[in-house]
């Protein structure tokens, strides 16, 4: 009896040493981790982690190629993704129905073509061609002192030119930042990183959420974040966040990271078309109210659409050398979609 529970407590730490060793190994070489693979699939998926069942997350490897495997199911289907452990790519994804997992077990063996035989001839490597040894220089004689009859000065004979000096040896370049393993970046002391160059963004997390929170008319407490984090977009740093109200609202912002200015806004509306028609008047009065200084005359164009049976006023402003493209709900009055082209 004793010699049995011995053996079970021993299998017990060995598998606890096995679990810490792989997740040490994991962020040792600078993998995402688990939690960013799963928030990236779900990104890809459109869906949001209260809509899915997780069914696995592992890190696999095939080619060289460090992996992450994930599959959920969600309303009936399932979605399965890879995404490289190092960089967060989506390498393939199977989404929307019933796909088998697939393994790489048979995908390596060796072709065997049957009834042919394939012979291999190993062909010996040309001996080098011996070159006979190159005489050796003949020693020079010494160059004498040189005196001067008259004083007995004895003059040496003029120095060797010394060799230039080699340039300084190049430093190597340091390797690119990798985020930590935690897929969200926090905002504490406002010391957010980017994660292209490790150094610290002037916009915290905490401070863009706020902005996009003011551009929806939301409060924090009313709403559920699905994701924030940083991205890079022709060489701007920013913010990409989105979230959904208690209504089933959808919002999508992208924030400066540099200026904290919203550069993209988009809603999704759940609620059905219904009340009065917002006049066009007002719908203008609006899109300008969101630029500070502009007028009337910098209004490019407002027109009606219907989407999907919901009618919309969409429009253009230009104001010192900035384009901003709106879309304004026509019976709320609320910015369904705000878009900013900055050409500098």
């Amino acid at each position: 009896m004793k010699r049995a529970f011995t053996a079970a407590l021993a299998a017990a730490s060995l598998s606890a040493l096995l679990l810490t060793g792989c997740a040490g190994q994991e962020q040792h070489l600078g993998f995402i981790g688990t939690e960013k693979a799963k928030n990236i699939a779900l990104e890809e998926s459109g869906l949001f982690a209260t809509e899915v069942q997780f069914t696995s997350a592992t890190l696999n490897t095939k080619n060289g190629i460090d992996y992450y495997r994930v599959a959920f199911l969600s309303h009936g289907e399932e979605y399965e993704y890879d995404i490289d452990a190092l960089t967060g790519v989506t390498i393939d994804d199977h989404a929307g129905g019933d796909v088998p997992l697939v393994t790489d077990a048979d995908t390596f063996a060796p072709l065997e073509l049957p009834g042919e035989t394939i012979s291999v001839s190993i062909v010996p490597a040309p001996q080098p061609v011996e070159q006979a040894p190159k005489p050796a220089p003949e020693p020079q004689p010494e160059e004498p002192l040189v005196t001067d009859a008259d004083t007995f000065e004895v003059v040496p004979p003029p120095a060797p030119e010394s060799p230039p000096a080699e340039p300084a040896s190049k430093e190597e370049p340091a390797l690119p930042f990798r985020p930590p393993e935690d897929s969200l970046v926090t905002d504490a002391d406002s010391f957010i990183q980017d994660h292209g160059t490790g150094a610290a963004l002037p916009v915290s997390e905490r401070e863009a959420k706020e902005a996009a929170l003011r551009q929806a008319g939301c409060a924090e407490s009313e709403v559920t974040f699905a994701y924030c984090r940083t991205d890079s977009e022709d060489g701007r740093q920013i913010y990409s966040i989105a979230f959904s109200d208690q209504a089933g609202n959808r919002y999508e912002t992208e924030v400066d990271a540099a200026t904290c200015e919203i550069l993209s806004y988009d809603m999704d509306s759940a609620a059905p078309a219904s009340g009065s028609i917002l006049p066009v008047d007002k719908a203008r009065e609006i899109a300008l109210a969101q630029v500070p200084g502009a007028a009337a005359e910098n209004l490019l164009e407002l027109q009606t659409e219907h989407d999907d049976g919901r009618l919309s006023y969409e429009g253009a402003i230009r104001f010192q050398g900035t384009t901003y493209e709106f879309e304004i709900d026509g019976y709320s009055g609320a910015i369904r979609s705000w878009e900013v082209d900055d050409p500098r």
